[in-house]
């Protein structure tokens, strides 16, 4: 576990507010890398061709219609430079780092407020012929909770209509196994995104994947920096994506560990607002963020996201395997 200083002591932190795969990472991943220090003294493939036919075969797509990434930060930031929106349309209650990129481009940001935590159609009713981009998280990060299919494909022909980017960050549907309609999605023009560092546990190794039309594919490599996968991410990747044990087994051994801590926050009277992926949302006195801190275990508040006052209240707790969450919840009871 990772060591924080507090007052000039270092105290031991059970991290819950970053959200990896309760598996850790794949003996297949850690191979990979490994065996990459054997390249350490060459330049990395600049164009990642192992690692794009890794992803074409992944998600049955052309390998002209998949782009490389150094996570999926970055491909966000390269999207926003590559379309140069200046207006766009985003959920009140979603990933920052959407607005954050939008707003350093100087691009007005438009937020739709959602249905409790849900997005509702009325999205669509925002998207206008003035937007130029659209985000949506899927599963959402911080509520984990999945976009309606009939509702991503209303947005998504919405966005045809009015000639907007859709872009749909499926960061963590690796965890999920919640089906999207992934080839009409991208024959309408949507880019999805999705970051491999969550799944595979290793988020020092920067590595993600684009697919989507030819056209914005062929932008985004132009928009690329030179050598932005290191020969390490992209061994890892390929690695990875090949290893269908593995992320068959996730999905599984995620809702089992999901499950298991929400009954536990149920039994301590805390309530489990939603989760369908590696986190849950909760709703707690303020006071349980410090408390917790006190016990050396970290968890992420939700108040800096872009919402009412009531985030103040809100926590995104990382599913972890059955031995450290019940350190969390022995803590918890102790107060």
């Amino acid at each position: 576990m990772p060591d924080f200083s507090h007052g000039g002591e270092v105290t031991c932190v059970y991290d819950f507010s970053v959200n990896l795969n309760p598996l850790g990472t794949p003996d297949s991943v850690k191979r990979a890398i490994y065996d990459s220090l054997n390249e350490v003294d060459r330049y990395p493939d600049r164009e990642c061709r192992g690692f794009i036919h890794q992803v074409s075969e992944f998600m049955e797509v052309p390998e002209s219609m998949a782009v490389f990434g150094a996570g999926a930060s970055e491909l966000i930031n390269r999207l926003v430079f590559a379309v140069r929106p200046v207006r766009a349309v985003l959920s009140e209650f979603t990933f920052s780092e959407y607005e954050r990129a939008l707003t350093a481009f100087g691009c007005a940001v438009t937020c739709v407020p959602t249905d409790g935590l849900c997005l509702s159609h009325r999205f669509c009713d925002y998207i206008t012929d003035e937007t130029d981009m659209v985000f949506i998280c899927s599963p959402n990060n911080p509520t984990g909770i999945t976009a309606d299919p009939s509702l991503l494909m209303d947005i998504v022909l919405r966005c045809k209509k009015t000639g907007t980017v859709p872009v749909i960050d499926e960061s963590f549907a690796f965890f999920t196994d919640k089906a999207q309609p992934h080839r009409e999605l991208l024959s309408l023009g949507a880019v999805i995104i999705r970051s491999l560092t969550k799944v595979f546990a290793c988020p020092s190794v920067r590595m993600a994947y684009a697919v989507c039309s030819e056209d914005m594919a062929e932008r985004l490599r132009m928009c690329a920096p030179a050598w932005c996968m290191s020969t390490a991410a992209q061994r890892a990747g390929e690695a990875g994506l090949r290893d269908a044990e593995f992320l068959g087994k996730t999905p599984v051994y995620t809702k089992q560990c999901r499950e298991y801590l929400a009954e536990q926050f149920g039994q301590c009277g805390i309530t489990v607002l939603s989760g369908e992926a590696d986190f849950l949302l909760i709703k707690a006195e303020r006071e349980l963020y410090d408390r917790l801190l006190s016990n050396g275990i970290l968890i992420r508040k939700c108040d800096n996201f872009r919402t009412t006052a009531e985030n103040r209240q809100l926590f995104r707790i990382a599913v972890k395997d059955r031995e450290i969450t019940d350190r969390l919840i022995r803590a918890i009871r102790s107060f």
